[in-house]
């Protein structure tokens, strides 16, 4: 799995931009064609700061072009990166939060034997940070 090289569907997207930081593994990708088709429905110029996995969870970053857009591309954000907790950053079937020596999303195929995270009241933060 290449974690640089991004799929066709969005090579000409500001996720293909050679200044953005990236990181994320195949699973996730068609979440970030979703994230590419919503965004620019609503906010063509939108830009991509930077986007990764974190802590298991998807993260990521979007300047809108007008900050009165900003609670819309919020809410796209906060939708694919809630989602993205149960989906397998490696192959995109479903998944749950594993430990081990750095936390991922994984599904039981991909787990290599790494138990699921005990029971956390919010997954999407579970470590209770700030971003």
């Amino acid at each position: 799995m290449d974690v640089c090289r991004l799929p066709a569907a969005l090579e000409h997207t500001p996720f293909a931009e050679p200044h953005v930081p990236s990181g994320v593994l195949e699973g996730w990708w068609p979440l970030l064609a979703e994230a590419h088709e919503r965004l620019s429905q609503i906010d063509p110029g939108y830009q991509v700061a930077q986007f990764k996995e974190k802590f298991g969870a998807l993260r990521l970053y979007i300047r809108p072009s007008d900050s009165a857009l900003s609670e819309q591309v919020c809410d796209i954000v906060a939708d694919l990166e809630r989602r993205a907790q149960s989906i397998c950053e490696r192959c995109g079937q479903a998944g749950v939060l594993r430990e081990g020596r750095w936390l991922q999303t994984l599904c039981d195929e991909h787990a290599d034997g790494r138990a699921p995270m005990g029971h956390r009241d919010n997954l999407f933060n579970p470590f209770g940070l700030n971003r």
